[in-house]
């Protein structure tokens, strides 16, 4: 359906914006020669306009990828005069205009062409993804079928939505419309994206303008500019083990520009990428679109969506993690902070640091272990994250950006929700790590096995369990009951009868040398129950004992 406001708004011109690209006979090109991901950008039909050439300069960036603007109109573009199309003149111009050099059928075929060339003029590129604006978005979505050479492909504001279109995709799809395009065509673009199994994402922009991605973008403007980055989010993730590989994969998925901090696995990240064996992500082998060593290598002018901490809680051997941080969040109060770690009471420190940030805080359920540097094992289907910001009474801005963190997951294939409390998640799943985590590292057995060895043995996690329980009842935690801790124990029990059992994390740790997370999970659980007056006698005496085992690893002793 053609977009009445297509032919009434006209070009903005800008002012004072240099672009970076090169115009070349292939294109306008932009972005690093030698990256491994190109982009096309189709124009609308103002063709090379200043804010196009501005919006892949920031896809580049972002993105870290080639990005290139072929001159479909080889300079013949439609004039600011003939909008709004409300003489015969006016209307006949456009219609002329866009029957020739913008025709849609002829266009696409210039597309799958010149595309075939790119291959060869850019060798390093192993995908290209097409983005259309307004006109080129129609261009984009009818490349996208049977023999597209795309990996993905998006439409910004599109002008002639038709969820005809969307029925013949087979590859993944993005739409992001403004306020101005039929209601009924975008809807009918969200329900067969849903449901085709291929993937993509369909949003409304419900401030933005038709065309304030191209030729009408008034990128000067703060809300425009915003909303347009906001296209593509920026997502910097902090402590990059199995389970911060497989979030980046989602995230990277979902369109996001994904920054890898690495430590130990850095050399062969930088080098060849991660390469995940995933039951319910498929077998991929992927880059980061950035890989550093330490967040002090950012850029300094870089300025993050989200920063997402996935680090074990390990104090004693680094600086604070707030001042890990701080060279990303000094000075950048809307980076939202979001931290993907275990055991209870870890946030204060962040929101201390850092009140003004949105702060949320995440309970991730995910089996994955990196099995050798950059190689993560990810065995199982399970793999969701629990938000919530904290304080749970937060601004609805900071509720907003965690509904957001939570749709971009699942975009990029997992499972994602946002509680009113996350504190509830937190104990919850503290039930799994402080029964199981520590019993396992310090007898170096799977669930499994430690239930198998004797009676005893049950006796003593169950008794762990309703400690935990107790605990949570005289706090005032909801849901945190016997039923719950029943359920928990029984997956455990049902690995130990049928003769296997998983390693939770605490004891791959130990087994690889590394510091295990024993004050998150045990340490703060106990002095929590002190404080109340709760008695954990089980706890008390198993964090004891992990603690000794983690001072010595400390002092790197065996």
């Amino acid at each position: 359906m053609s977009c009445d406001a297509c032919r009434t708004l006209p070009q903005v011109i800008p002012q004072g914006y240099t672009p970076k690209g090169t115009f070349k006979k292939v294109a306008d090109v932009t972005g690093p020669s030698d990256a491994s991901t190109g982009i096309v950008v189709l124009y609308d039909v103002f063709g090379l306009a200043i804010q196009t050439l501005q919006g892949a300069d920031l896809l580049a960036a972002r993105l870290n990828s080639l990005v290139l603007i072929p001159d479909f109109f080889e300079g013949e573009v439609a004039q600011p005069e003939w909008f709004p199309a409300d003489t015969e003149e006016k209307k006949n111009s456009l219609t002329s205009f866009v029957a020739n050099k913008a025709s849609i059928p002829r266009n696409v075929d210039t597309l799958l062409e010149i595309t075939s060339q790119y291959n060869t003029l850019f060798p390093s590129v192993a995908k290209w993804a097409a983005l259309g604006l307004c006109w080129g978005g129609k261009v984009a979505v009818l490349a996208s079928g049977p023999g597209t050479p795309f990996v993905a492909t998006a439409q910004v504001h599109p002008g002639r939505a038709d969820k005809a279109d969307a029925e013949k995709l087979t590859i993944p799809h993005i739409v992001l419309a403004s306020k101005d395009e039929p209601v009924e065509e975008i809807q009918g673009y969200a329900e067969v994206i849903s449901k085709n199994g291929i993937g993509g994402h369909v949003e409304t922009y419900n401030t933005m303008w038709h065309g304030w991605m191209g030729a009408r973008a008034n990128l000067d403007e703060e809300e425009s500019n915003a909303e347009y980055r906001r296209g593509s989010p920026s997502i910097l993730l902090f402590g990059v083990g199995s389970v911060g590989a497989v979030h980046l994969l989602q995230l990277q998925r979902a369109g996001c520009t994904v920054t890898a901090v690495c430590r130990s696995n850095y050399e062969v990240v930088k080098q060849h990428g991660f390469t995940i064996t995933s039951e319910r992500l498929g077998n991929t082998t992927y880059k980061p679109d950035h890989v550093i060593r330490t967040i002090a290598e950012c850029p300094p002018d870089a300025v993050y969506d989200y920063l997402i901490v996935s680090s074990k809680v390990v104090p004693g051997r680094q600086p604070p993690l707030a001042d890990q941080l701080r060279p990303a969040l000094e000075g950048r109060p809307n980076t939202t902070i979001v931290l993907a770690q275990n055991g209870i009471e870890i946030e204060n420190e962040i929101a201390e640091a850092y009140p003004l940030n949105p702060l949320l805080s995440g309970v991730v359920y995910i089996s994955a272990a990196q099995t050798s540097p950059g190689v993560i094992d990810n065995a199982e289907m399970l793999n969701l994250v629990e938000l919530g910001t904290f304080p749970a009474d937060a601004p609805e801005a900071h509720k907003v950006s965690a509904r957001r963190l939570a749709s971009l997951l699942v975009q990029g294939g997992g499972d994602a929700t946002v509680l009113d409390d996350i504190q509830v998640a937190r104990w919850s799943k503290l039930l799994l790590n402080a029964a199981w985590g520590p019993v396992t590292a310090l007898s170096l057995c799977t669930d499994g096995d430690f239930l198998r060895s004797s009676e005893f043995a049950n006796e003593l996690v169950w008794g762990i369990m309703m400690e935990i329980v107790t605990l949570a009842r005289k706090i005032g935690i909801p849901g945190v009951d016997e039923a719950a801790a029943e359920k928990r124990f029984a997956i455990a029990k049902a690995r130990a009868d049928a003769g296997t059992g998983r390693e939770p994390s605490m004891l791959q740790d130990v087994k690889q040398g590394r510091l295990f997370e024993v004050e998150a999970i045990v340490g703060n659980t106990v002095r929590v129950g002190r404080k109340w007056g709760v008695p954990m006698p089980r706890l008390e005496t198993i964090y004891a004992l992990a603690k000794g085992r983690y001072e010595v690893m400390l002092k790197g002793g065996a």
